[in-house]
């Protein structure tokens, strides 16, 4: 007789229009993301901190609007791998959309880590019960 053990997915799909992703779960990469996490979180803040943009010089705001973007571009390629932002971008070409897409990911992405991580514990529990 056999015994059967039903592997667990090590990726979260991520879909975004017509694109397809996946999102690592395995130890290496989440101990990667965790090491980002921070970094990522400083570099949006000064985005979300910064005046209004009539306060600004044209320069101003096309500098700003740049980093934006290389800052977004990064975040997408970290997560889900070299050239996801391109590949977004194409399908939507409006870096404040993709902003917002972001924003999405990584609400889901943590929604996704910790309903995973409840069920484990629930099934921790329900085998200590069972016994």
């Amino acid at each position: 007789m056999a015994i059967k053990i039903e592997t667990k997915q090590t990726v979260i799909p991520v879909e975004i229009g017509e694109l397809e992703f996946e999102f690592d779960l395995g130890d290496k990469n989440m101990k990667k993301v965790e090491k980002k996490a921070k970094e990522m979180e400083q570099a949006f803040k000064k985005f979300e901190n910064l005046e209004d943009e009539e306060n600004f010089t044209d320069e101003e705001n096309e500098k700003n609007e740049e980093e934006a973007q290389e800052l977004i571009r990064g975040s997408f390629d970290y997560l889900l791998g070299e050239g996801a932002f391109d590949k977004i971008y194409e399908q939507t070409p409006n870096i404040s959309f993709l902003g917002d897409y972001f924003l999405q990911l990584v609400e889901g992405i943590d929604n996704e880590i910790k309903t995973r991580s409840r069920d484990a514990k629930k099934t921790q529990y329900l085998n200590k019960k069972a016994r």
